[in-house]
């Protein structure tokens, strides 16, 4: 059995129809990131990341600066305040 290579077209509409599909989805993935929030859709295999805070485990704990937050402050948004340190007082 032989295969030719002679006369091999590529199809000029697949290209097409598959970028219609993935703008379809990620249209549809959009909407949900704006109505849900953007760490609702992730990637399968990033479960795990996801799921545990950072540096638990092997590494150690969570910094004492993530542990005591200000008022108003959540793990992922901080409030803007400047931190003045004095040496040698």
């Amino acid at each position: 059995m032989a295969i030719s290579l002679r006369n091999n077209h590529p199809d000029l509409f697949s290209e097409h129809l598959r970028t219609t599909k993935l703008t379809s989805i990620f249209n549809s993935m959009d909407a949900l990131r704006q109505k849900f929030g953007k760490h609702t859709l992730f990637l399968g295999s990033s479960h795990l990341v996801h799921k545990f805070s950072q540096h638990l485990g092997q590494r150690g704990d969570e910094a004492l600066r993530k542990l005591e937050l200000l008022p108003g402050e959540t793990k992922r948004r901080r409030l803007a305040i400047p931190i003045m340190v004095a040496e040698n007082i």
